[in-house]
């Protein structure tokens, strides 16, 4: 039984041998004949005929289900993109099977040699064109006329492994790599799932170029793993993408050129990136974030930054990566080691682009953090960013190339000077914090038509929350001027004020910056970007409280300027409350200087001792603008002394409306001198005014002095009060113990020549008590007032003085004790001259050191007294005229020799003219 099955199960496995061997010729003759058909491609290009083509050279299956095809092209469209695919070998295994349910199932996928090209479409919206030109319009009308009665095929493709040597072509990119890809791939139409199950890469990238024809990579080397969990691509864009891939890749290049990282950066961070280096990268990604380990550097020989209108260039690197100790961050780093900062302007052709050095050095650092979670994004509420730009010391070559920083409507210019700058500039969540550092030698800078050169220091602190309001704190910031010269208009050789240095700080400051669109959440960065830095500061508002020292002051004679010559020197400490609008000093604002060894001359006076310099600008006043110096203790004398005699002062000296002198013209504007208190040491202090031969001489006593003048350059007003204690004056061989009260009415007169009209001043001498050789006065309520109808002096040494004056005297009994003392002369006449309530006038004149009494006159119920006479160095002569009751007599002295009459007494007195001045001006 067994012998006869044997027989026919070895018959009838033949046949089958024969029947598969008969089917496999005729499937390798009828598919291969097919595959190298036009048919066989028209069918292939109806499935999906609006998304891709297919055509190949050559194809073959050496088995059911499995294709092999030489250079396949493949074309397709992808949004408004068009893309082609040319494979030099391509294999794969097809589900015969699913083609029987409508689907095309791809798998096992072999591709060598691929060529790939991308451009913008040409229409996005035409359907591609058929491969075969001579078919294309029957192609056409099938597909049109199937696509009414067929549902679209379903695509599965799964598996694909692509090795040898490839190209890249795109509008940006074009490449040449080689090497292989292995991916367990799976993509069905059907669901529209991707996924990957175990991808790797091994490209090695021969060399890559941009559109410009200029290599950008050359000698890269990509390894990596990978795997996509399944996901609904065709929902997803590029970036949602993430969260499903896990990667794992090392890339190792040689970057000719940066700009393959230009595009991203400007388009999320507004920054132009060039430069060639060595790239080292290490991706660790999973769920959309990465993973700690993940590095990339880039060590750049020649590197280029440019953000808006400016660029760093230099050699440097550029760092970004997640650490195990912050797997949450992103830390970024850019580091500049040799570099150059520029400033880019546009000239007069389009597109012709200027580099201004700004500085250069060693040293700049741009730190940055940002979350390791690619996608989804973390809010900034979760994670805030951080970006912090460090500045090694730098050189600036000349400091006038800040000048386009500095707004018109300052009036000032930079000139020139080397620097160094350095700083820190943080911007995080809260806000921006930046310090900035500027040291200069032999800084110049211009007000104007004035210049100045100074070693400047300058330390900048910024502090700006970012939204919603852009208040800028400036406290803690703080500028220093040292070897400050000033200079002519016209010169820069020959300084025209000593060397001093000046300090001052922000104690306490906000300015508000220009907001450009109102409750921005951003607002620093459209600030930034709407504003340039001038154009911020010419619009800024504020509030300062500033705090200064200030070595000597005499500098600002040269922006004080009067024709009156008002003067100041010393040191001090400034404190000033500066509010400023649209950028500029406003009203309100104030600034002072105080001082222990203030020094203010004016006229022929010095004032020096505590005292300030006070600058104010007022709201709603004629004159905005108002200097002041004052004093609260200090003393006062003429130039010409040696020690001052007037002390105790309370002065104040104004000068209102204007504005600052910046061309070298004097300020004709009115100055205000207020003293309101002063102590007068030593009433003798005035004797130097006097002739040296004048019978009345100030022995002690002090006084009380107190002013108010107004004082123009060709005009005063003003009064001048005086009040004696414990006065004693000596009148020839008497002594007079007297209080004195001068109050001097200022009418008029030449400030500067120190001439004044002074009509309607009064004099008072009261309390007063005579104490002579033989007789002593003393008794209260005695008083004499001269009241000054035409006065105008010169307040020299000596004085200049004509006067016509009213006289009114109590009583003369001080008088006859002065005659009494002189009894072996006039004691004859003493008993004739006691009486009460006496009234006269008088003229009286001084100059050259000579004092005249043209005409003076006295007179009551019961007497009249009159006299004439000269007083000089080494003469007196003159006349003394009385008349009591029909009684006249004069007596007249000359060449110190005294002669009377009683008979022709009154035609004698009226008659004489006072002789004409002999004596010389005394040094």
């Amino acid at each position: 039984m067994s012998t006869q099955k044997s027989p026919n199960f070895t018959k009838w496995l033949k046949r089958i041998i024969v029947i598969l061997i008969f089917l496999e010729i005729v499937y390798l003759t009828l598919f291969n004949i097919f595959l190298n058909t036009s048919d066989a491609q028209k069918r292939i290009n109806t499935i999906e005929p609006d998304k891709f083509q297919i055509q190949w050279e050559s194809a073959w299956t050496p088995y059911p289900f499995r294709i092999h095809a030489k250079n396949l092209t493949i074309k397709g469209n992808s949004g408004s993109k068009e893309w082609q695919a040319d494979v030099h070998t391509a294999s794969a295994t097809l589900s015969l099977p699913s083609l029987m349910r409508h689907e095309v199932k791809v798998c096992n996928v072999k591709l060598k040699d691929i060529t790939y090209t991308r451009q913008a479409a040409t229409s996005a919206a035409a359907p591609l064109t058929a491969i075969n030109n001579e078919d294309n319009n029957s192609l056409t009308g099938a597909v049109e006329g199937d696509e009414k009665k067929k549902s679209p095929w379903d695509f599965v493709l799964s598996g694909v492994k692509i090795c040898g040597h490839h190209t890249l072509k795109s509008s940006r990119l074009a490449g040449v790599l080689e090497g292989k890809i292995d991916t367990d791939l799976e993509i069905n139409t059907k669901n529209g799932l991707l996924s990957v199950g175990d991808g790797k890469i091994s490209i090695t990238i021969n060399t890559l170029k941009n559109d410009k024809d200029q290599e950008i990579v050359k000698e890269g080397k990509i390894e990596s793993r990978f795997t996509i969990s399944p996901v609904a691509f065709k929902e997803k864009r590029r970036g949602e993408l993430l969260p499903y891939l896990a990667l794992d890749a090392a890339i190792t290049a040689q970057m000719k050129n940066l700009d393959i990282f230009d595009t991203h950066l400007k388009k999320s961070r507004g920054i132009g990136l060039s430069g060639k280096g060595a790239l080292k990268c290490a991706i660790h990604l999973k769920n959309g974030k990465l993973l700690p380990g993940s590095r990339l550097q880039i060590d750049a020989d020649k590197l280029s930054a440019a953000k808006r209108d400016y660029m760093l260039r230099g050699d440097g690197k550029i760092i970004a990566s997640v650490t195990q100790k912050h797997p949450e961050t992103l830390e970024g780093k850019i580091l500049f080691a040799n570099f150059q900062a520029y400033r880019l302007g546009t000239e007069h052709a389009p597109g012709d682009k200027t580099e201004t050095m700004l500085f250069r050095g060693k040293g700049l650092t741009v730190d940055s953090k940002a979350s390791s979670q690619l996608y989804p994004k973390v809010s900034k509420e979760h994670f805030p960013s951080y970006l912090q730009l460090t500045l090694s010391p730098v050189a600036i070559d000349n400091l006038a190339l800040l000048q386009p920083y500095i707004p018109e409507k300052w009036h000032m210019n930079l000139e020139g000077g080397k620097g160094v700058l350095e700083g820190r500039i943080e911007a995080k969540q809260q806000g921006l914090n930046a310090t900035l550092d500027l040291h200069s030698k032999d800084s110049r800078i211009a007000f104007d038509k004035q210049r100045l050169r100074a070693d400047l220091d300058l330390s900048a602190k910024i502090k700006i929350p970012l939204a919603p309001s852009l208040h800028a704190d400036l406290t803690g910031t703080r500028i220093a001027l040292s070897n400050i010269r000033l200079f002519d208009k016209n010169s820069s050789s020959q300084s025209v004020s000593k060397p001093w240095n000046a300090s001052m700080a922000v104690k306490e400051g906000m300015v508000i910056l220009p907001l450009p669109k109102k409750g921005s959440a951003d607002s620093l960065r459209a600030l930034l970007k709407q504003y340039k830095v001038k154009e911020i500061l010419s619009k800024a508002d504020g509030e300062l409280k500033m705090t200064g020292d200030i070595s000597q002051l005499a500098w600002l004679n040269r922006f004080l300027r009067h024709s009156l010559d008002a003067s100041l020197s010393g040191s001090g400490t400034l404190d000033a409350d500066v509010v400023i609008r649209e950028g500029k000093f406003s009203q309100n604002s104030r600034a002072r200087i105080d001082s222990k060894n203030l020094e203010v001359g004016l006229l022929d006076y010095q004032f020096k001792g505590e005292g300030g310099v006070v600058i104010e600008r007022r709201e709603g006043t004629e004159n905005p603008v108002t200097y002041a110096l004052e004093y609260k203790d200090a003393l006062m004398k003429h130039k010409s002394e040696k020690e001052a005699m007037i002390d105790d002062v309370v002065m104040r000296l104004d000068r209102t409306g204007g504005g600052s002198d910046f061309h070298g013209s004097r300020w004709d504007k009115p100055l205000h001198l207020q003293i309101t208190s002063a102590h007068v040491i030593n009433v003798s202090l005035y004797n130097q005014y006097f002739p040296e031969n004048s019978p009345i001489r100030f022995l002690e006593g002090s006084a009380d002095l107190n002013a108010d003048i107004v004082l123009k350059p060709h005009n005063a007003q003003g009064s001048i009060y005086l009040t004696t204690k414990a006065m004693k004056m000596k009148v020839d061989d008497q002594t007079i113990a007297a209080r004195l009260r001068v109050d001097t009415k200022i009418a008029g007169g030449e400030p500067r020549a120190m001439h004044f009209d002074i009509t309607g001043s009064s004099i008072v001498l009261d309390q007063a008590s005579v104490a002579g050789k033989t007789v002593d006065y003393s008794q209260d309520g005695w008083r004499a007032d001269i009241n000054l109808t035409k006065a105008d002096i010169v307040w020299k040494k000596p004085i200049q003085l004509r006067s016509e004056v009213l006289l009114a005297i109590k009583d003369s009994r001080p008088i006859v004790a002065m005659i009494d003392n002189q009894k072996s002369k006039f004691a004859f006449l003493s008993k004739l001259l006691i009486v009460e309530n006496l009234q006269g006038e008088a003229k009286i004149n001084m100059e050259k050191h000579t004092i005249m009494v043209p005409y003076a006159f006295v007179k009551s119920d019961q007497i009249n007294i009159g006299a004439k006479g000269i007083i000089e160095p080494l003469r007196r002569d003159g006349i003394f005229f009385f008349g009591q009751k029909g009684i006249k007599g004069t007596m007249e002295i000359k060449g110190g020799k005294r002669s009377f009459d009683i008979f022709t007494a009154q035609k004698r007195f009226d008659n004489y003219v006072i002789p004409a001045p002999t004596a010389v001006d005394q040094p």
